[in-house]
Formats: structure tokens, sequence, C-alpha cells
């Protein structure tokens, strides 16, 4: 059987009294500045250059890392 770690689950297990999405919660417990792009961005996210895609889902790749690594040793 394999295992699956969810990060907005985890965040409400946590701190059930707060916001659960993936920026949010890493701004919060891992005291990174915010990364996402506009809603007129996100609109025409298709239509941005390469890199700034490229960027922000790195970011949300990095940052899901991050707070999995931080999320399990409060949660083991």
């Amino acid at each position: 059987c394999r295992f699956i770690w969810d990060t907005m689950l985890a965040a409400r297990l946590l701190r059930s009294d707060l916001p659960a999405d993936l920026e949010l919660v890493a701004m919060r417990e891992l005291d990174v500045p915010a990364w996402s792009l506009t809603p007129d961005q996100m609109a025409r996210i298709q239509l941005l250059p390469v890199d700034v895609v490229a960027s922000y889902c790195a970011k949300d790749c990095w940052h899901t890392r991050e707070l999995y690594r931080k999320q399990k040793q409060c949660l083991d």
C-alpha cells in the first residue's frame, strides 16, 4: 500500500482554525513571500512567458515539498 501525503489535509489537522491553501500555509509555516500570479495572469496563463509560468510552478512544487517535510515531523 502506498501512502500519499496531502499538505492541505495536514494543514487542516495541524491548524483547523486557519486557511489551508498552499500559498497561505507556506507563507505562515515557511516564512516565504507570496508568489501567486494575479487573477488576470491566471486567466491567461497559457499566454504568459514560459519562464513566468515555470517559476510559479516551481515555487508551488518547492513549497509543497518543504511543507511536507515540516508537517511530517509534526504529525509523526
